[in-house]
């Protein structure tokens, strides 16, 4: 009985050796796994990742120096313009036509912008700002008739990486008024430079409002 004993108890000896040392050893791995990983993972990430000196931050536009910090909004999109120092907006109240309207502060010049609509919307953009000056002159002659007349060539230009072209042309007044015809999301617009005629109000040279008109459009909301 006493060899039968003392034999269990070195077999009972002999496997609480085993797990203890499997424990030992599983604790070693975890061991090894907890270390090893995080700091492999970081030695990954540190090659990976792009230094700070590298990343390029993004440019804030700067404001021209003829506008102001107030906005003007388009009733009809999400459009909007910083208006010109020296000018105020106001609505069109009597035939709703005028999209967003500033006015100089003495009267002397207006900027209108205007939505057109195209039956038919060309694939190349190219193409639709050709299309629009057209359609914009079309109107022009339908309503001013024998009194509308082209001024100079059509010009085209970028700004902001927005598309823009443009013509002159002179009506009754025989005054020049610069319109620019551009696409916004998924509408049309032109903003027309017009210098005042009236009786009573101020002069404005041309030059210096097509300036504004143009400072203007730097101005759009993206």
């Amino acid at each position: 009985m006493n060899k039968k004993f003392f034999s269990d108890l070195f077999k009972r000896k002999a496997k609480l050796q085993g797990i203890i040392s499997k424990l030992f050893l599983h604790q070693f791995i975890f061991l090894i796994l907890y270390t090893f990983i995080p700091y492999a993972l970081f030695i990954f990430s540190g090659c990976s990742s792009t230094p700070v000196s590298e990343v390029k931050p993004v440019p804030k536009r700067v404001l021209d120096e003829s506008l102001t910090d107030n906005i003007a909004y388009s009733q009809s999109s999400d459009l909007t313009f910083n208006i010109p120092k020296g000018w105020f907006t106001a609505e069109d109240n009597d035939c709703k036509c005028i999209d967003l309207w500033l006015i100089r502060d003495d009267f002397s010049a207006t900027l209108n912008l205007v939505t057109l609509t195209l039956e038919n919307i060309p694939k190349d953009e190219d193409d639709i700002l050709d299309s629009l000056l057209q359609h914009s002159k079309n109107e022009k002659k339908a309503k001013l008739k024998n009194s509308f007349r082209i001024l100079g060539e059509d010009k085209y230009f970028t700004i902001n990486e927005k598309e823009f072209a443009s013509y002159q042309y002179e009506g009754n007044e025989k005054l020049p008024i610069q319109v620019v015809v551009f696409r916004y999301q998924d509408h049309f617009f032109e903003l027309s430079a017009l210098p005042a005629s009236e009786v009573g109000k101020g002069k404005v040279i041309s030059e210096e409002l097509f300036k504004v008109q143009k400072a203007v459009l730097t101005s759009i909301n993206e």
